[in-house]
């Protein structure tokens, strides 16, 4: 492999594995709502801030580590991510209904 192939599977990769974390702190926190009456509105919006906050921090902080460029690595999180919560957070949406 080449420096560039190389660079972009290191990108995927890191990608990847960032967007399983976010997506898994999102289902958590989103079944924590659903366990929590009371407090059920607070925390399913708060369950769309934190996989935000996750993947600004660590995807910036470990593109940073391994050389990569961040703003590939924010921007492939955030588009994944972003796809993952909306799909998700319809089913658990629908799912109140």
């Amino acid at each position: 492999m080449n420096e560039a192939q190389l660079k972009r599977y290191r990108h995927r990769e890191l990608i990847l594995m960032l967007t399983l974390v976010s997506l898994g702190i999102f289902v958590l926190i989103q079944l924590l709502s659903q366990a929590l009456p009371s407090c059920e509105g607070f925390l399913f919006s708060f369950s769309f801030s934190v996989p935000t906050f996750v993947y600004l921090t660590l995807g910036t902080y470990y593109a940073k580590r391994r050389g990569l460029e961040r703003g590939i690595v924010a921007v492939g999180m955030f588009a994944l991510s972003a796809l993952g919560m909306l799909l998700l957070g319809m089913l658990f949406f629908f799912s109140l209904s």
